[in-house]
């Protein structure tokens, strides 16, 4: 059982409104400190093209979107596209520095990502995703 004592202790000497002020500091911090994604991979093998075939967890509920962050650095030119089956749901053009985000409804357990670099010597890039299931 918790002990309550410290709560009780902290009310009787600085009141309610500076305890929650405590509580919205403390929740921005762990907030900012999670990430809220629940996968990332690497692609290990910039100069090389790639099909990746990503999946929603095991026992998660039914998909109904998907968020992808890509992120990194590359040397070279690349194209990268997310498949949903046959139909192109996103697409980017990769050179330098590269940020972006992909999310929308989605209603598979996979998604494939394509990858084809052009000229691609050296690099880093990294996919991080999730699955939003219910």
């Amino acid at each position: 059982m918790a002990d309550w004592t410290f709560f009780g202790h902290f009310f009787s000497h600085h009141g309610t409104a500076q305890f929650k002020l405590y509580v919205v500091l403390a929740t921005m911090v762990l907030g900012v400190s999670c990430s809220k994604y629940d996968d990332e991979l690497r692609i290990q093998e910039v100069a090389k093209t790639q099909l990746i075939t990503i999946r929603k967890h095991l026992n998660t509920g039914f998909v109904y979107s998907i968020s992808i962050q890509g992120s990194g650095t590359l040397v070279g030119m690349a194209k990268i596209s997310l498949m949903e089956g046959d139909i192109l749901r996103n697409k980017e053009d990769l050179s330098g520095d590269i940020s972006f985000h992909w999310g929308g409804d989605w209603y598979s357990d996979t998604a494939e990502i394509v990858y084809e670099p052009s000229g691609v010597p050296s690099g880093e890039l990294v996919l991080k995703y999730i699955f939003g299931t219910h």
